[in-house]
């Protein structure tokens, strides 16, 4: 295990799930577990673990970023029991002979036997083909013999202690395969004579150096061939020191195609490691990373074209029900030439329920006011003008815009504008472009009026503001409207006027989340004209974070639908190249 955000679990493989489950949803301590380690038994072995992370629905990819272990050979001297002992010449001490060659350590004895005024002495030793040892010269004896001011102590460096009848003997660590142990006397190392009699051994205890190592990613299934990350072919020492097997893009392959697999009941994403060495030893787990990160891409559709025409647009994002802990966010815009007039105000998010009915034969107008735009001074020049209207079967609209005569529509200055509108089309804004673009002083208010030529048009209306006028004289006259849709303000109206997109100022984006207001996202030039990127930094917003890890019911999918709405001054064409949502696994 590991610290949480930081790294990987690495378990032992085969756990039962509800254990792993366990460990996966742990709030992990901060502290550092220390190493970890591997055992490979006598004669070799292989040992099977695995190094995961905690399983996160509804996500699209994993990313490993990382993937290392960081290993060593362990120094703790290891009992083993592949020895036995054949007797040494004339019956004067006894061989111990491994199985495997090794680094010994220690020796445990019983000296009931060991004559008065003898000393213990290790002698090197070699096998002959059929594995029949042969004595050597010695290597340790007793404290070792003094051999002057000028020089060290001749076969010293083995310590004997013993209690409760039993001698452990410790040695230099010495590599081979068999040694003699004796009794033996003398005062110098020339005067060294064995001794008869048989030391008793009763364990071996060697420091491992496992060999051969090799660290393999198991196959999938039986058929599947492992994947080999790394491997060691001498034996390990701990002089060898750190060892680092990175093992990053093998991981990567491989918990993309688990996570492709997964069920949203599995704990965790895991990587099966299986370790192998052809001799016994530990290595020392120092460091497992895995650093990983789901990627989920809320965008549906991508580069997700939207036209942002002066109303609300819906941007629907599918994502998990959890906050992200990093995004990214790529905004392409260009500027179409026209603008929301400063006095147009702003547009509905719902469908109003109330309006007024427009039919042959009957003129219905409506007043908006007419605002000097930084961007273009106090002549603005009129280029569309919008209704949010639905037809009533086939309907032939035409639009005029007047001047105000004393608060009904006055002088023509824009129009006829006409539009046809097929039954059943859906209610929306209705957009009447002008064939050349009218320059209109301003402050003013203009009246924009609408008739049919044929069919009807429900011309919807805010629940308050100045009320629209109505004329059956063919606007000689007017008076009140009746009211065809419920409670009537203003008709709602939008004036658009022309702009040059190469010195309009970068447009802002307002967002929301139903009747919630999550803030504005500027755009950038680009230094092409008309030309945005955005934004800067390219992340989502904080609440629009806080709004896709809002809390959701019981019962909703690891993923779902939030679905923000943009509005923008400009008239803009928006992609969105690219929108992703990185998630932390232990977050």
């Amino acid at each position: 295990m590991a610290s949480a955000g930081e790294r990987a679990f690495l378990l032992p493989a085969g756990l039962p799930e509800a254990t792993v489950q366990q460990v996966a949803f742990l709030v992990l301590a901060a502290a550092d577990l220390g190493a970890q380690q591997v055992t490979f038994a006598e004669g070799g072995s292989d040992v099977d673990v695995e190094l995961s992370v905690p399983f996160r629905a509804g996500m699209d990819e994993v990313v490993v970023d990382a993937a290392q272990l960081t290993l060593a050979a362990d120094q703790t001297p290891l009992a083993i029991t592949g020895w036995h002992t054949v007797a040494g010449p004339g019956g004067q001490g006894v061989f111990v002979v491994l199985d495997t060659p090794a680094r010994l350590r220690r020796l445990a004895l019983d000296p009931a036997n060991q004559p008065a005024g003898t000393f213990l002495v290790v002698r090197a030793a070699t096998l002959d083909s059929g594995g029949t040892p042969t004595a050597g010269p010695p290597l340790f004896a007793g404290g070792g013999f003094d051999t002057g001011p000028m020089l060290p102590r001749a076969l010293a460096g083995m310590s004997v202690t013993g209690s409760d009848g039993r001698l452990v003997v410790t040695v230099p660590l010495t590599q081979g395969q068999a040694w003699l142990v004796q009794f033996g006397t003398g005062d110098t190392a020339a005067a060294l004579a064995p001794q008869a009699g048989q030391p008793q051994v009763t364990e071996v205890t060697v420091a491992p150096a496992p060999s051969d190592i090799a660290l393999v990613l198991r196959g999938r299934s039986a058929g599947e061939a492992d994947t080999a990350l790394w491997q060691h072919p001498a034996a390990l020492l701990p002089e060898a020191g750190q060892q680092l097997a990175d093992f990053t893009p093998a991981a990567g392959r491989r918990l993309a195609q688990v996570l492709a697999d997964t069920s949203a009941g599995t704990p965790t994403l895991a990587l099966p490691l299986r370790f192998s060495a052809k001799t016994a030893g530990t290595l020392l787990v120092l460091d497992q990373v895995l650093t990983a990160r789901y990627v989920a891409h809320p965008a549906a559709v991508a580069p997700m074209p939207l036209t942002l025409d002066g109303g609300w647009v819906d941007l629907p994002l599918d994502a998990p029900a959890r906050r992200p802990s990093a995004t990214t966010l790529a905004l392409r815009a260009r500027h179409l030439g026209r603008e929301v007039n400063p006095g147009s105000p702003t547009p509905p998010m719902a469908l109003p329920l109330g309006g007024v009915r427009v039919r042959p034969g009957r003129l219905v107008a409506a007043p908006v006011p007419w605002q000097p735009a930084p961007s273009v001074g106090a002549t603005p020049s009129l280029a569309m003008v919008r209704l949010l209207a639905a037809p009533v079967g086939d309907t032939e609209l035409v639009a005029e815009v007047h001047a105000d005569a004393a608060g009904a529509p006055g002088a023509l200055l824009a129009g006829p504008l006409v539009a046809r509108l097929a039954a059943g089309a859906a209610p929306g804004w209705v957009g009447l472009a002008l064939a050349a673009t009218a320059d209109i002083p301003a402050p003013a208010t203009l009246w924009v009026s609408v008739r049919t030529n044929r069919g009807a048009l429900d011309w919807f209306a805010a629940g308050s503001g100045p009320g629209a006028r109505a004329s059956a004289d063919g606007g000689t006259s007017w008076g009140e409207p009746e009211a065809g849709l419920g409670p009537v303000g203003t008709p709602w109206v939008q004036l658009q006027h022309a702009v040059d997109p190469a010195t309009a100022a970068a447009p802002a984006l307002t967002v929301r989340l139903g009747g919630t207001l999550l803030g504005t996202v500027g755009l950038t030039g680009t230094g092409q004209p008309g030309e945005y990127d955005g934004p800067i930094p390219a992340v989502l917003p904080a609440a629009v974070l806080d709004a896709l890890a809002a809390p959701a019911a019981p019962d909703t999918p690891v993923r779902r639908r939030t679905t923000l709405s943009l509005l923008c001054p400009a008239v803009l064409t928006l992609t969105v190249p690219d929108l992703t949502c990185s998630y932390d696994p232990f977050g």
